[in-house]
């Protein structure tokens, strides 16, 4: 996607988890923090619609430096576009 990257894969666990990646190159711990914290609440929103605890699955979120200058709302779009695309894979 545009603002990060995304690995998954199944787990064996009744519920889904989330890691996320954020470098140096992004800028200061504080920015850093608040795409963190973004990162969660997208997550949060997401995780019950896209239904991530029928088929559980880690998912890995790599910032990338380029969102650091990004918007809430575009953040948000971007990401939930992404893990919908990782729940639909995790499907079928």
């Amino acid at each position: 996607s545009r603002y990060s990257v995304l690995f998954f894969t199944a787990n064996v666990l009744d519920c889904s988890r989330i890691g996320i990646t954020t470098t140096k190159k992004i800028g200061k711990a504080h920015v850093r923090n608040k795409l963190k914290r973004w990162t969660r609440e997208v997550y949060r929103r997401e995780r019950q619609p896209l239904l991530f605890d029928e088929r559980p699955v880690d998912v890995v979120v790599n910032v990338k430096p380029n969102a650091a200058t990004a918007k809430f709302d575009d953040y948000r779009v971007d990401l939930s576009r992404a893990l919908a695309r990782v729940a639909e894979q995790s499907r079928g």
